[in-house]
């Protein structure tokens, strides 16, 4: 499994970062013998790379670094309703009047005439 990848290889043998060495194998062990390769192939393939990621200290320290993240998802208190941004007419006119300024100032309109 190349550390690039978006899967996380605790996640695929089911264990928490914190596991040991030998929690590692065991489950490692485990998810073989529920997974066969002649019936699971893309499921072993994962455990394996998973595996051959975490037994060797350096990558699974990348892995522990790098390792995706899933954020926590909202509680109901952190669902607050924004109020609605109101535009004062004169404001947007202005900005509008600005911005068009600022496109004439610059030679945008020559450049994209000769492309054409």
């Amino acid at each position: 499994m190349n550390s690039k990848t978006l899967t996380n290889p605790f996640d695929v043998l089911g264990i928490d970062e914190t596991a040991s060495d030998a929690e590692v194998k065991k489950a490692y062990f485990q998810m073989v013998r529920q997974f066969t390769p002649e019936k699971h192939a893309e499921q072993f393939k994962q455990i394996r790379d998973a595996y051959d990621l975490l037994k060797d200290p350096s990558l699974r320290l990348e892995a522990e670094v790098f390792s995706p993240i899933n954020p926590p998802s909202p509680s109901v208190s952190e669902n607050v309703e924004l109020p609605p941004i109101k535009i004062d007419g004169d404001i947007l006119l202005w900005w509008m009047k600005r911005t068009l300024t600022d496109l004439e100032r610059t030679d945008f309109t020559s450049d994209f005439n000769e492309v054409l």
